[in-house]
């Protein structure tokens, strides 16, 4: 499984790079205005639901498929009573998402302009169709995953992501934002021929639509999947109440708090969702060991402290040069790098509390308190629409963005709350020396980095400012580690220790 894991780390890590490298170059042709706006009303919600779909089905159909032999035709009345209703619903939304597309439109996003509103359109019908795609995709992902084949069930993003990055490198200004559209929905398609085409034999043989709804195979994972359901459904509402403020901002503001979003979220899918998914393992391994999960839920924080505050202080106090190298250039213009930087500053007071929040989750989902994590995030949906409602109207974006963190706020004391109550946590232990001296190092490393810029840094040529910036980024997470190593920061010790006793085995 070692193996299997770093070639699908390194192929999420690929498709997220590329990923970065698609929205800096669409933002650099698009900038902050009315088209970048109408591509991100239309393609939140026909991706985004599916995708839900996707991660719903892989945790129920997982653990099922393997409870029997499935070389027989029998033993899969309950898998493809599953397929069908995802065939129904998947079809089923991609009709009244394309049926309806004015309708739903105005209701994500009804402060937008008229111009936005058509573009927005126009976009949402074509993108429609990539909720049928990704829809059907989920049941052969899951499938592939369940029959360890964990390549061609992650490339999506990278298929995609190099369609549009290629379109765009060859018409460079004139990139129509239709094409790429068009773009994405057959990367969608291409994924679901490959994925088909990788599970021809079970195809071929086993799969069919029908509709055994009494058989154990479907009934047992939709008593399960409810929970799942309502969950991820709230997690999404965030973002969704969050664009429907911004739409009544000025031109522009959604697209910039896509762009602050995207940097925000970065740090927690490449570090942060690392360390949860670990750990959600080893919970799930030590629900019945009090003491051993305690010890680990423990260690996790601990790591997650490391990481994340460092990044957070980072993005609170230093933001502003990197927005700048990433993406000023074309029609992102000085004074999008400005809003930008100020939504980001409002998102990263909560990037830690986003995280702890997240694993409390896990450990909840672990121990069988799945309805609580649900209803503490429900919660937090209606403190951020509440604080939305009061925020937006004085500080516009940054209102919009302090809700985010206000709501993640809200969560983390719920949830802290409730892992107490159960196992009785004393939280206020972790502000420990270990913590201040990781936030001091942080917090040199900053001064430094933001020093240094500010006394050599390089003023000509955009190839020389991305490769000096890399550089110092690069320089100073080394200086940050040799500084915690002689100052004795716990996990910068054990790193080493763990390092040399590898090298020993």
């Amino acid at each position: 499984m070692i193996k299997e894991t770093f070639l699908l780390s390194g192929i999420n890590l690929s498709g997220k790079v590329l990923g970065l490298v698609k929205v800096v170059i669409l933002a650099s042709i698009y900038g902050a205005g009315s088209v970048y706006d109408g591509y991100i009303i239309a393609y939140t919600l026909p991706t985004t639901l599916p995708q839900i779909l996707t991660i719903i089905i892989s945790t129920i159909f997982i653990p099922q498929f393997h409870k029997e032999d499935r070389t027989n035709k029998s033993s899969w009345g309950g898998l493809n009573t599953i397929l069908t209703l995802i065939v129904f619903i998947s079809l089923s939304t991609t009709i009244i998402l394309y049926t309806f597309s004015e309708q739903v439109v105005s209701f994500l996003a009804p402060g937008i302009s008229k111009e936005t509103n058509i573009i927005a359109i126009d976009l949402f019908r074509m993108m429609s169709i990539s909720t049928f795609l990704i829809g059907i995709s989920s049941f052969f992902i899951s499938l592939s995953y369940a029959r360890n084949k964990f390549f061609l069930a992650s490339l999506d993003s990278l298929i995609i992501n190099t369609l549009v990055i290629t379109y765009c490198y060859i018409y460079g200004v004139k990139s129509d934002i239709s094409s790429i559209v068009i773009l994405i929905i057959i990367g969608f398609s291409l994924n679901l021929l490959i994925l088909t085409y990788s599970n021809r034999d079970y195809l071929f043989r086993y799969i069919r639509l029908g509709f055994d709804y009494r058989h154990d195979d479907f009934v047992s994972p939709m008593k399960k999947s409810l929970p799942i359901i309502i969950g991820y459904v709230g997690a999404i509402t965030t973002s969704i109440v969050d664009q429907w403020f911004a739409s009544y901002e000025h031109v522009g503001a959604i697209s910039i708090l896509a762009y602050a979003s995207m940097l925000f979220l970065l740090p927690m899918e490449v570090f942060g969702k690392a360390v949860m998914d670990t750990y959600f393992t080893r919970f799930s391994q030590l629900s019945n060991e009090r003491a051993a999960l305690l010890r680990s839920y423990h260690e996790g924080m601990g790591i997650i402290f490391f990481i994340l505050i460092p990044v957070s202080l980072f993005l609170l106090l230093s933001n502003t040069e990197i927005i700048r190298v990433i993406f000023e250039r074309g029609e992102f213009r000085s004074s999008d790098t400005h809003l930008t930087s100020l939504v980001l500053s409002a998102l990263s007071l909560g990037l830690v509390l986003r995280a702890v929040t997240y694993f409390n989750y896990r450990l909840l989902h672990a121990i069988d308190k799945s309805w609580l994590a649900i209803s503490v995030g429900l919660i937090g949906v209606v403190i951020n629409i509440i604080f939305n409602y009061i925020l937006a109207q004085y500080l516009g974006l940054v209102g919009i963005a302090l809700a985010t963190t206000i709501s993640i706020s809200s969560s983390v004391i719920l949830s802290c709350i409730l892992l107490k109550k159960f196992y009785d946590i004393q939280y206020y232990r972790y502000f420990t020396w270990n913590l201040i001296k990781i936030i001091l190092i942080s917090l040199l490393s900053i001064f430094m980095y933001v020093y240094i810029i500010e006394k050599f840094g390089c003023a000509s040529g955009e190839s020389c400012l991305i490769i000096f910036n890399f550089a110092m980024l690069l320089f100073l997470t080394i200086a940050f580690f040799v500084t915690g190593y002689f100052f004795n920061v716990n996990e910068v010790r054990s790193l080493i220790e763990y390092v040399k006793h590898r090298r020993n085995v």
